[in-house]
């Protein structure tokens, strides 16, 4: 009888982990009425803003974060290259907001659709069951290239332990691949809310 239980036991604990792990946050993605009647294919991603303690946080989630884009296949996106020229020409410091001229210029100069902005609201680990976990939040924007105007408002954020199935395994051990996998999980909700328009080749 208490073997019967005990086995019972086991078996709604492992329902209730299973069931505590398939329910995923997904990316809270608002979209302006601007954004149904954009053509949004040629990207350009612009250095995000870092919000935490971590001095390298922005530039790792921003170079992550553009790596996820390209290979998405959604956008044509241009490279980071141009974008630090441009940055540097104009003697722009890192997070430095660009005024009305300097951004009608850029988008003359690299001829995009949208400019996407981001913010790292958290990067961080947290203590749980599994240890010390990574956890991160990001604010991810895309405005459009002719007038600055918000197209789309996106904010995501998850923890490693939050991908974890049974006994451990898929949960995320790192910042740089939560980063990524939260990267992704933005770029599907774009992709099923219509937020691409490249014609396929």
């Amino acid at each position: 009888m208490k073997q019967r239980f005990f086995h019972g036991a086991c078996l709604l604990l492992l329902l209730l982990v299973a069931a505590g792990c398939s329910m995923s946050q997904t990316p809270q993605v608002r979209l302006t009425a601007l954004a149904t009647q954009k053509d949004i294919c040629r990207v350009a991603v612009l250095p995000f803003i870092n919000e935490t303690d971590r001095e390298t946080a922005a530039v790792q989630a921003y170079r992550i974060f553009m790596a996820e884009l390209v290979a998405s296949g959604n956008y044509h996106v241009v490279p980071e290259g141009e974008i630090y020229f441009f940055r540097h020409r104009n003697r722009l410091r890192l997070g430095e907001p660009l005024d009305s001229t300097l951004f009608k210029e850029l988008v003359q100069q690299i001829g995009v659709d949208t400019l996407l902005r981001g913010r790292v609201i958290a990067l961080e680990e947290r203590r749980s069951l599994s240890g010390n976990l990574p956890y991160c939040a990001l604010q991810v924007d895309l405005v459009s290239a002719e007038n600055g105007e918000l197209l789309a408002s996106s904010y995501h954020s998850r923890s490693g332990e939050e991908y974890q199935k049974l006994l451990h395994f898929g949960t995320i051990r790192t910042k740089s691949d939560l980063l990524a996998q939260v990267s992704r999980e933005i770029i599907e909700v774009w992709k099923k809310k219509g937020l691409s328009h490249c014609s396929e080749e």
